[in-house]
């Protein structure tokens, strides 16, 4: 079965540069191409950015997914506040947020995310949203030379 992430970063940046850096960082660091990827400047604070991103992977059960989720979660914090899973007739989710302090990547304030199982008419891969100003594509990320 295949199952989505959706990533929500708070990113301490004041250009959209850095936040583009930091991006490529997560996708390296989770080893997987963020699709779907939005960027906008956090109303509360203009030192910050909320992105939101989504990738994809396979797993045979649920529980191998919970696994794999806990293991490229731990790839961008060592700590996590889990809720779930919660599981409906012919969906399953799961969430969770950063514990304060467990960041392993310097520059994002806080990440979470939230798995749901793709049903079958959802399967094909997460669209690239073209960048703009406020939205921002994978293949927006600089390159490394």
């Amino acid at each position: 079965m295949q199952y989505n992430i959706r990533w929500v970063l708070f990113l301490d940046a004041v250009r959209e540069e850095k936040c583009l850096r930091l991006l490529e960082q997560v996708s390296e660091a989770i080893g997987s191409d963020l699709a779907e990827t939005i960027m906008e400047r956090y109303w509360k604070s203009e030192n910050l950015f909320r992105a939101t991103a989504h990738s994809r992977f396979q797993a045979t059960s649920a529980d191998q997914a919970i696994g794999r989720i806990l293991m490229i979660a731990n790839k961008l914090a060592h700590r996590w506040i889990v809720g779930g899973p919660y599981a409906g007739d012919s969906t399953w989710e799961f969430r969770g947020q950063n514990h304060p302090g467990s960041l392993r990547i310097s520059g994002i304030h806080s990440v979470s995310f939230e798995s749901t199982s793709v049903q079958e008419s959802q399967r094909s891969a997460p669209a690239i949203i073209p960048a703009t100003e406020s939205v921002l594509s994978p293949a927006a990320l600089p390159q490394k030379p």
